[in-house]
Protein backbone atom coordinates (compact mmCIF):
# COMPACT_ATOMS: atom_id res chain seq x y z
CA UNK A 1 0.00 0.00 0.00
CA UNK A 2 1.83 2.99 -1.39
CA UNK A 3 1.97 5.50 2.26
CA UNK A 4 1.99 8.68 0.20
CA UNK A 5 -1.72 8.01 -0.74
CA UNK A 6 -3.01 6.71 2.13
CA UNK A 7 -2.89 9.37 4.68
CA UNK A 8 -5.83 10.83 5.44
CA UNK A 9 -4.56 13.95 7.54
CA UNK A 10 -5.46 17.63 8.40
CA UNK A 11 -3.64 21.02 6.58
CA UNK A 12 -0.65 21.47 8.09
CA UNK A 13 0.02 25.10 6.70
CA UNK A 14 0.11 27.07 9.49
CA UNK A 15 3.15 28.04 11.66
CA UNK A 16 4.36 27.52 14.96
CA UNK A 17 5.54 30.14 17.44
CA UNK A 18 7.69 28.23 19.31
CA UNK A 19 11.49 29.00 19.30
CA UNK A 20 14.07 27.01 17.68
CA UNK A 21 16.40 29.30 18.55
CA UNK A 22 15.69 33.55 19.74
CA UNK A 23 15.73 34.33 15.40
CA UNK A 24 14.56 31.12 13.85
CA UNK A 25 10.91 30.07 13.68
CA UNK A 26 9.64 26.67 13.94
CA UNK A 27 7.37 24.80 11.52
CA UNK A 28 4.36 23.13 13.35
CA UNK A 29 4.52 19.24 12.69
CA UNK A 30 0.69 18.30 13.46
CA UNK A 31 2.63 14.48 14.34
CA UNK A 32 4.72 16.04 17.30
CA UNK A 33 2.22 13.71 18.99
CA UNK A 34 3.97 10.82 17.90
CA UNK A 35 7.50 11.71 19.61
CA UNK A 36 5.83 12.92 22.57
CA UNK A 37 3.78 10.22 23.64
CA UNK A 38 7.39 8.36 22.75
CA UNK A 39 8.71 9.84 25.51
CA UNK A 40 5.41 9.49 27.86
CA UNK A 41 6.19 5.89 27.31
CA UNK A 42 9.93 6.13 28.24
CA UNK A 43 9.33 7.67 31.20
CA UNK A 44 6.65 5.42 32.07
CA UNK A 45 9.24 2.25 31.70
CA UNK A 46 11.90 4.20 33.55
CA UNK A 47 9.35 4.87 36.40
CA UNK A 48 8.22 0.93 36.44
CA UNK A 49 12.36 0.07 35.95
CA UNK A 50 12.99 2.14 39.15
CA UNK A 51 10.41 1.56 41.46
CA UNK A 52 11.00 -2.54 41.06
CA UNK A 53 14.48 -2.01 42.11
CA UNK A 54 15.47 -3.48 38.46
CA UNK A 55 19.20 -3.10 37.60
CA UNK A 56 21.75 -5.01 35.59
CA UNK A 57 22.97 -7.16 38.82
CA UNK A 58 19.62 -8.26 39.58
CA UNK A 59 19.05 -9.96 36.08
CA UNK A 60 20.52 -13.06 34.63
CA UNK A 61 20.81 -11.79 31.23
CA UNK A 62 20.05 -8.73 28.94
CA UNK A 63 16.89 -10.60 27.55
CA UNK A 64 15.35 -11.26 31.16
CA UNK A 65 16.05 -7.47 31.70
CA UNK A 66 14.48 -6.19 28.11
CA UNK A 67 11.85 -8.67 29.12
CA UNK A 68 10.65 -6.80 32.14
CA UNK A 69 10.91 -3.65 29.72
CA UNK A 70 8.54 -5.10 27.35
CA UNK A 71 5.73 -5.97 29.86
CA UNK A 72 6.07 -2.22 30.85
CA UNK A 73 5.92 -0.69 27.68
CA UNK A 74 3.26 -2.97 26.99
CA UNK A 75 1.19 -1.90 30.09
CA UNK A 76 2.00 1.81 28.69
CA UNK A 77 0.62 1.05 25.15
CA UNK A 78 -2.57 -0.34 26.41
CA UNK A 79 -3.17 2.70 28.59
CA UNK A 80 -3.32 4.63 25.55
CA UNK A 81 -5.69 2.33 23.87
CA UNK A 82 -3.42 0.53 21.22
CA UNK A 83 -3.82 -2.73 20.61
CA UNK A 84 -2.03 -5.69 19.41
CA UNK A 85 -0.92 -4.57 16.07
CA UNK A 86 0.82 -2.27 17.76
CA UNK A 87 1.98 -3.85 20.63
CA UNK A 88 3.01 -6.00 17.81
CA UNK A 89 5.32 -3.35 16.19
CA UNK A 90 6.71 -2.39 20.01
CA UNK A 91 7.97 -5.77 20.83
CA UNK A 92 9.68 -5.79 17.51
CA UNK A 93 11.66 -3.34 17.41
CA UNK A 94 12.52 -3.22 21.23
CA UNK A 95 13.67 -7.08 20.36
CA UNK A 96 16.01 -5.52 17.22
CA UNK A 97 19.26 -5.23 19.01
CA UNK A 98 19.28 -8.60 19.20
CA UNK A 99 18.61 -9.05 15.08
CA UNK A 100 19.88 -5.89 13.89
CA UNK A 101 18.84 -6.67 9.77
CA UNK A 102 14.79 -6.54 11.60
CA UNK A 103 14.55 -2.50 11.42
CA UNK A 104 17.05 -1.32 8.70
CA UNK A 105 15.72 0.73 6.65
CA UNK A 106 17.03 -0.33 2.79
CA UNK A 107 14.82 -3.64 4.17
CA UNK A 108 11.44 -1.58 3.60
CA UNK A 109 9.74 -3.30 0.77
CA UNK A 110 9.87 -1.80 -2.56
CA UNK A 111 6.98 0.33 -3.22
CA UNK A 112 5.96 1.20 0.19
CA UNK A 113 7.67 4.58 0.15
CA UNK A 114 8.30 6.95 -2.78
CA UNK A 115 11.80 7.64 -3.66
CA UNK A 116 11.43 11.39 -2.28
CA UNK A 117 9.81 10.00 1.33
CA UNK A 118 12.95 7.76 1.49
CA UNK A 119 15.25 10.76 0.66
CA UNK A 120 13.80 12.63 3.42
CA UNK A 121 14.26 9.80 5.74
CA UNK A 122 17.54 9.33 5.19
CA UNK A 123 18.64 12.62 5.33
CA UNK A 124 16.78 12.20 8.99
CA UNK A 125 19.47 9.55 9.38
CA UNK A 126 22.09 11.24 8.42
CA UNK A 127 21.80 14.06 10.70
CA UNK A 128 21.11 11.98 13.55
CA UNK A 129 24.36 9.77 12.77
CA UNK A 130 25.94 13.50 13.55
CA UNK A 131 24.39 13.84 16.93
CA UNK A 132 27.98 13.38 18.37
CA UNK A 133 29.04 16.38 16.73
CA UNK A 134 26.15 18.62 16.40
CA UNK A 135 25.56 21.95 17.83
CA UNK A 136 22.12 20.72 19.76
CA UNK A 137 20.43 23.94 18.73
CA UNK A 138 21.74 23.40 15.17
CA UNK A 139 21.02 19.93 14.94
CA UNK A 140 17.08 21.08 16.09
CA UNK A 141 16.68 23.66 13.69
CA UNK A 142 18.08 21.48 10.49
CA UNK A 143 15.70 18.71 11.76
CA UNK A 144 12.95 21.54 11.56
CA UNK A 145 13.82 22.13 8.13
CA UNK A 146 13.57 19.05 6.74
CA UNK A 147 9.94 18.87 8.10
CA UNK A 148 8.93 21.77 6.63
CA UNK A 149 10.90 20.93 3.10
CA UNK A 150 9.12 17.76 3.06
CA UNK A 151 5.41 19.13 3.89
CA UNK A 152 6.09 22.01 0.98
CA UNK A 153 7.45 19.39 -1.34
CA UNK A 154 5.22 16.20 -0.75
CA UNK A 155 2.15 18.01 0.10
CA UNK A 156 0.16 17.07 3.33
CA UNK A 157 -0.62 13.27 2.75
CA UNK A 158 2.45 12.14 1.34
CA UNK A 159 4.81 13.97 4.05
CA UNK A 160 2.94 12.83 6.99
CA UNK A 161 5.32 9.61 7.43
CA UNK A 162 8.22 12.17 7.22
CA UNK A 163 6.53 14.32 9.81
CA UNK A 164 5.94 11.43 12.14
CA UNK A 165 9.73 10.09 11.76
CA UNK A 166 11.03 13.58 12.40
CA UNK A 167 8.88 14.29 15.59
CA UNK A 168 10.48 11.02 16.79
CA UNK A 169 14.15 11.95 15.80
CA UNK A 170 13.04 15.49 17.74
CA UNK A 171 11.50 14.29 20.89
CA UNK A 172 13.83 11.16 21.27
CA UNK A 173 17.43 13.07 21.06
CA UNK A 174 15.73 15.93 23.79
CA UNK A 175 14.63 13.03 25.87
CA UNK A 176 17.87 10.91 25.79
CA UNK A 177 19.93 14.12 26.49
CA UNK A 178 18.39 15.10 29.55
CA UNK A 179 17.41 10.98 30.78
CA UNK A 180 20.60 8.70 29.55
CA UNK A 181 22.72 9.55 33.03
CA UNK A 182 19.77 8.84 35.18
CA UNK A 183 18.57 5.21 33.20
CA UNK A 184 22.39 4.28 33.77
CA UNK A 185 23.15 5.18 37.03
CA UNK A 186 19.91 3.47 38.00
CA UNK A 187 20.28 0.28 35.80
CA UNK A 188 23.94 0.14 37.39
CA UNK A 189 22.50 0.79 41.06
CA UNK A 190 22.58 -2.54 43.32
CA UNK A 191 20.44 -1.17 46.26
CA UNK A 192 17.13 1.38 46.65
CA UNK A 193 19.44 3.86 48.63
CA UNK A 194 21.54 4.13 45.16
CA UNK A 195 18.52 5.11 42.76
CA UNK A 196 18.32 8.04 41.42
CA UNK A 197 15.09 10.17 42.33
CA UNK A 198 11.88 9.10 39.53
CA UNK A 199 10.51 11.69 37.22
CA UNK A 200 6.91 11.52 37.67
CA UNK A 201 6.78 13.04 33.49
CA UNK A 202 9.08 14.67 31.27
CA UNK A 203 8.34 17.19 28.79
CA UNK A 204 10.19 17.83 25.34
CA UNK A 205 11.67 20.90 26.29
CA UNK A 206 10.73 24.25 23.85
CA UNK A 207 15.08 25.25 24.03
CA UNK A 208 16.69 22.41 22.80
CA UNK A 209 19.25 21.18 25.42
CA UNK A 210 22.70 22.85 25.01
CA UNK A 211 20.92 25.58 23.05
CA UNK A 212 23.38 28.95 22.10
CA UNK A 213 26.10 27.37 24.13
CA UNK A 214 27.86 25.29 21.53
CA UNK A 215 27.98 21.83 23.13
CA UNK A 216 27.07 18.88 20.88
CA UNK A 217 24.47 16.16 22.71
CA UNK A 218 26.80 13.72 23.07
CA UNK A 219 27.95 9.64 21.33
CA UNK A 220 25.58 7.82 23.72
CA UNK A 221 22.47 8.52 22.99
CA UNK A 222 22.54 8.68 18.87
CA UNK A 223 22.71 5.13 18.56
CA UNK A 224 19.15 5.34 20.62
CA UNK A 225 18.11 8.09 18.80
CA UNK A 226 18.58 6.01 15.81
CA UNK A 227 16.76 2.86 17.06
CA UNK A 228 13.97 5.07 17.31
CA UNK A 229 13.71 6.76 13.79
CA UNK A 230 13.92 2.77 12.42
CA UNK A 231 11.47 1.70 14.73
CA UNK A 232 9.07 5.09 13.72
CA UNK A 233 9.45 3.94 10.41
CA UNK A 234 8.92 0.04 10.54
CA UNK A 235 6.33 0.84 13.06
CA UNK A 236 4.18 3.07 10.66
CA UNK A 237 4.24 0.73 7.71
CA UNK A 238 4.31 -2.73 9.80
CA UNK A 239 0.91 -1.18 11.22
CA UNK A 240 -0.59 0.29 7.89
CA UNK A 241 0.21 -3.15 6.12
CA UNK A 242 -1.41 -5.14 8.99
CA UNK A 243 -4.55 -2.61 8.84
CA UNK A 244 -6.12 -0.65 11.47
CA UNK A 245 -9.90 -1.00 10.27
CA UNK A 246 -11.06 1.41 13.85
CA UNK A 247 -8.65 4.36 13.04
CA UNK A 248 -8.26 6.36 9.88
CA UNK A 249 -5.20 5.41 7.90
CA UNK A 250 -3.29 8.78 9.76
CA UNK A 251 -3.86 7.46 12.83
CA UNK A 252 -3.32 4.24 12.28
CA UNK A 253 0.12 5.35 10.85
CA UNK A 254 0.96 7.26 13.73
CA UNK A 255 0.03 4.65 16.59
CA UNK A 256 2.33 2.47 14.63
CA UNK A 257 5.10 4.59 14.37
CA UNK A 258 5.04 5.63 18.13
CA UNK A 259 5.12 2.19 19.58
CA UNK A 260 7.73 1.26 17.47
CA UNK A 261 9.91 4.14 17.94
CA UNK A 262 9.34 3.53 21.73
CA UNK A 263 10.45 -0.31 21.20
CA UNK A 264 13.67 0.69 19.46
CA UNK A 265 14.06 3.38 22.18
CA UNK A 266 14.01 1.15 25.03
CA UNK A 267 15.52 -1.78 23.37
CA UNK A 268 18.78 -0.06 22.19
CA UNK A 269 19.17 1.81 25.38
CA UNK A 270 18.87 -1.54 27.42
CA UNK A 271 21.46 -3.17 25.73
CA UNK A 272 23.79 0.00 25.30
CA UNK A 273 23.81 0.04 29.09
CA UNK A 274 23.58 -3.68 29.53
CA UNK A 275 26.91 -3.89 27.51
CA UNK A 276 28.72 -0.90 29.21
CA UNK A 277 27.95 -1.81 32.43
CA UNK A 278 29.29 -5.33 31.87
CA UNK A 279 32.35 -3.96 30.25
CA UNK A 280 32.93 -1.96 33.26
CA UNK A 281 32.36 -5.35 35.21
CA UNK A 282 34.03 -7.76 33.61
CA UNK A 283 36.67 -5.94 30.98
CA UNK A 284 37.09 -6.57 27.27
CA UNK A 285 38.16 -9.67 27.57
CA UNK A 286 35.81 -12.06 30.19
CA UNK A 287 32.26 -10.28 29.42
CA UNK A 288 29.29 -12.61 29.71
CA UNK A 289 27.51 -14.40 26.76
CA UNK A 290 24.37 -12.37 25.74
CA UNK A 291 21.63 -14.72 26.69
CA UNK A 292 18.69 -14.65 24.69
CA UNK A 293 16.19 -15.89 26.69
CA UNK A 294 13.14 -13.54 25.25
CA UNK A 295 10.47 -16.14 24.31
CA UNK A 296 11.01 -18.13 27.73
CA UNK A 297 11.31 -14.90 29.74
CA UNK A 298 8.05 -14.04 28.59
CA UNK A 299 6.53 -17.11 28.86
CA UNK A 300 7.10 -17.50 32.42
CA UNK A 301 5.69 -14.63 33.83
Amino acid sequence: MMISTSFIIQSCSERGANPVSNNQRQFKNLYSYVGQEHNEGLSYIFQRLTRSGISVASKASEGSLLSDVQNYGITFLQSKGQGELSISQFITASEAPFHPSKLKVSSVSAGSLSSEQMGYIRNIYTLVDSLSAQDSAQFFFSLNTIEEQAYNTLGPDSSAIVLMVASVAQSSASYWAANYQNWEEALSATNSNQRVDVVDSVKVPTEPPGSGNGSGIGGAIGPIVGADVGGAVTGALGAIATGCAELTLGACAGAGATAGALGGSAGQAITDIWQYLTYAQYGANDLPGRSLLLNSSREGE
